[in-house]
């Protein structure tokens, strides 16, 4: 069981599991196939979904070497004030205690490489961040570090 404060990343396929808390999708489209019910999703953040510019961007990339600047990129993107607001959504549900799973649709070999990764990693030294997204919600939300992938990271 996760401790309070926790946040995961899951791919909405893999199904609930014991300690998941608040689940969370992270993703602009409904996974397919996949009935609400069996999803159980408590919250549809599609704010926090990097720009469809940004995702071409990043995955034209087949190197790997762009994702520290995706990172910085789709940070900036979440200052906008629809993206600020998701993030302050989430960062009340990690707030609230209990584990937070955020479940994107696909997951990846690189599912490090992830926006729900980045999501789930802890806020960057305000001293060095360009955005300051992150950095007002750091003290409160007790964000983790993410942890290896659960479930299937092989990508269709």
């Amino acid at each position: 069981m996760s401790s309070s404060g926790d946040v995961r990343v899951r791919r909405v396929y893999d199904g609930v599991e014991e300690g998941d808390g608040t689940r969370v999708l992270v993703d602009r489209l409904w996974p397919r196939g996949v009935s609400r019910e069996k999803a159980a999703i408590d919250r549809w953040l599609k704010d926090l979904t990097p720009s469809d510019e940004l995702r071409t961007w990043y995955h034209e990339d087949r190197s790997g070497t762009r994702y520290d600047a995706f990172v910085e990129r789709y940070r900036a993107e979440l200052a906008g004030p629809a993206e600020s607001a998701a993030v302050d959504e989430l960062a009340g549900l990690v707030r609230e205690g209990g584990p937070v799973t955020l479940g994107p649709v696909v997951t990846f070999p690189s599912a490090g490489r992830r926006h729900a990764r980045t999501l789930a990693a802890p806020a960057p030294d305000p001293s060095t961040s360009s955005t300051g997204v992150w950095s007002r919600h750091a003290e409160s939300t007790r964000l983790t570090p993410p942890g290896p992938p659960s479930g299937r990271t092989t990508g269709m």
